[in-house]
């Protein structure tokens, strides 16, 4: 188990947590409400 820890370099969670808000709507909507409003600011 170590050395597959050591291995990639990163723990397994954040995996997990990346795949987590994907499937989570909720989050999703926040991500797309920062992304409407990063928009917003660059123009």
């Amino acid at each position: 188990m170590s050395g597959a820890r050591r291995g990639p370099g990163r723990p397994r969670r954040h995996v997990e947590e990346e795949v987590e808000p994907k499937v989570d709507p909720g989050a999703n909507l926040w991500v797309q409400m920062l992304q409407q409003q990063q928009a917003m600011y660059r123009q």
